[in-house]
């Protein structure tokens, strides 16, 4: 029997579902049509053995999902028969065609893709229907382990919490524990200017983080105490304090660490 297909609608039941992470997409599409015969006549009231495939050409290519057979036998992607009044007919496509293939594996990839439908044992009807928007909403339940995210326009909230402080200010509470750490920092990319009063405190510097030597140019300071003749008064008063900028003076110098130093007569 030849046939043709006029349709008349195409619904996704998921399409109108608002898209949240981890929201469980249904794996169901509503599909509905009018079956009639190369003349027009509406196919005669009754159930029907109908079979769908989805392809991703309107004619050969590769058939991505199905086939789902509704004969009313048993079996995986198998169902009852299709009533159809007048040549209309409603059916649910999904979850799984005969080879347990999941129906939203089909619009995965976001291609266009065609739906092929047959009436028994009679030839495919041609051409095939293109699918539109909606049974791409399959797509959605993959958002939440996607690559990348665009933040909607004017969002407050992400996962309850909310993006910025009673300041105005990005909320810290969004950010995972020791989610920056200083190695994603660029150098004297946070100056003081940036740092809120009584944000840093001493219970959040790790110890011996903070030395001496990252505070004072330790070199430069004892050599110009030294230009000034007074070495050995330094040298008497803090020891540690002369031996550790000697040290680094050694090291740029390509010198011994420790290396013992003479103290000359203009530090008598």
């Amino acid at each position: 029997m030849k046939s043709t297909i006029r349709l008349l609608c195409l619904i996704a039941a998921l399409a109108a579902m608002p898209l949240q992470a981890q929201v469980q997409v249904p794996a169901l599409m509503n599909y509905q049509g009018q079956l009639a015969s190369a003349t027009g006549t509406p196919l005669a009231t009754g159930d029907y053995a109908l079979t769908f495939s989805i392809y991703d050409a309107v004619q050969g290519g590769t058939r991505i999902w199905g086939p789902q057979i509704f004969d009313g036998t048993a079996g995986q992607g198998r169902g009852p028969k299709i009533p159809v009044v007048q040549g209309y007919f409603n059916v649910m496509l999904g979850p799984n065609d005969t080879t347990n293939r999941p129906l939203s594996d089909a619009f995965a990839s976001g291609n266009l893709r065609y739906i092929e439908i047959k009436v028994g044992e009679a030839a495919a009807i041609a051409p095939r229907q293109q699918l539109l928007t909606a049974p791409f909403a399959f797509a959605a339940s993959k958002a939440s382990v996607a690559d990348t995210a665009k933040v909607a326009d004017n969002a407050q909230k992400i996962e309850g919490v909310d993006l910025l402080n009673a300041q105005g200010k990005l909320n810290t509470a969004i950010f995972a524990s020791d989610a920056i750490t200083a190695s994603q920092l660029a150098d004297n990319s946070v100056g003081s200017s940036e740092l809120a009063t009584n944000a840093v405190l001493s219970s959040k510097i790790a110890t011996g983080a903070v030395t001496i030597e990252k505070l004072f140019d330790l070199t430069g300071i004892v050599k110009k105490v030294e230009e000034k003749g007074k070495g050995a008064l330094i040298e008497k008063l803090f020891p540690e304090l002369l031996d550790s900028a000697h040290k680094g003076d050694d090291q740029s110098e390509g010198g011994k660490r420790g290396e013992p130093r003479e103290i000359g007569e203009e530090d008598q």
